[in-house]
């Protein structure tokens, strides 16, 4: 599984940030749901395909931004 984790800060509001990481998301082909207990982003579905997975969290301006590829036949997020 390829992971990559961002954390960053930014000076716009937190719902701000939200909406535009929503709006990014379906555009991109993303659906929100929730993998083993935890909000997430997805995309991709099936065994033969590398689901792409995308956790997005912001507080009081600070971004954290958690990806994962689960490319693995077998292998399933975190």
């Amino acid at each position: 599984m390829a992971r990559t984790i961002t954390d960053f800060q930014t000076a716009r509001p937190d719902e701000q940030v939200r909406q535009i990481v929503m709006d990014y998301m379906k555009n991109e082909g993303f659906s929100y749901t929730t993998v083993k207990g935890e909000p997430v982003w997805k995309k991709g579905v099936g065994a033969l395909t590398a689901p792409q997975f995308m956790k997005v969290e912001c507080q009081n301006g600070h971004v954290l931004m958690d990806a994962c590829i689960n490319y693995g036949l077998f292998s399933w997020l975190y």
